[in-house]
Parts: structure tokens; sequence; C-alpha cells
């Protein structure tokens, strides 16, 4: 009987890790259609503990595509609308470089931020548009 409790147990617990799996790619699938800076993502703790978390800076470390002038313009917006400045730029994260769309995220140390880790970050989109040859520079996120 408690073998048989057990591989219930089990079996449940596998499919739930399944359901959360897909609905967790589904969320961050949304992220992404909406350029939005954060995903979520499961971490595994110490005694085989998964850990849902949300808020984590989607892509990976990274060079931006800027060019030193989109560069410029960007921090001047940022720095404009936010008091971020080129020294409080902690990393920019790829997302997704496929012409004609860059999709970064870039991350500031923020002292003021109600994150954990005291960043904000803000997804930076460019968009070339070649029969017009001229790029967009698309942002989103908050400066909390």
């Amino acid at each position: 009987m408690r073998f048989l409790i057990l591989i219930t147990a089990f079996l449940a617990a596998c499919s739930t890790a399944h359901v959360m799996n897909k609905q967790v790619q589904q969320f961050n699938a949304a992220q992404e259609e909406k350029f939005q800076p954060t995903r979520a993502r499961f971490t595994e703790l110490k005694g085989g503990v998964t850990n849902l978390e949300f808020g984590v800076w989607a892509g990976t470390p990274g060079e931006t595509a800027a060019n030193p002038e989109y560069r410029r313009k960007v921090l001047d917006r940022l720095e404009s609308h936010c008091g971020f400045d080129e020294s409080s730029l902690k990393e920019v994260r790829v997302v997704k470089h496929e012409p004609p769309i860059w999709y970064e995220v870039w991350v500031f140390n923020n002292p003021a931020s109600k994150r954990h880790d005291k960043t904000s970050g803000f997804s930076i989109v460019f968009e070339f548009n070649p029969s017009a040859n001229t790029t967009t520079t698309s942002f989103y996120g908050s400066c909390q």
C-alpha cells in the first residue's frame, strides 16, 4: 500500500512539474513578445527543492550591438529619465541579435531599486528599417 502511495505521489509531482514548466515557458514567451526585461526560471536549492524565481534579467551577458552614437543616445535618455549615468551600467544582456531587431537588457546599479539586488533594467530594442535606412530605438522597463 505504501509503495502505491509513493508511486502516486511521485507521478503527481512529475505531472505538476511538467505543468509548471509549461506555464513558465508560456510566461517567458509572453514576456519576450512584449519586450519585457525580466523572465522566470526554476532554480535547484539544497535538498532537491526547486524554487520558481521571477524577475530574472532576460538574456545572457554580452556586448551591445549599438554603435557609439546609439549607445550615447540610450545612455542620455536613461540619464534624463531615471538619473542613471554610464558609471551605473552594470551589464548589457543580449536577448536576441537577429537583424533587423536587436533586443538587449541593460542593467544598472540602483540603490533606490526595490529589487533585492538593487538593480534596475530596461529592454532596449533597436529595429533597423532598410528601406528608410533608419534605426528606431524602443525602451521597456521602469526606473525602479
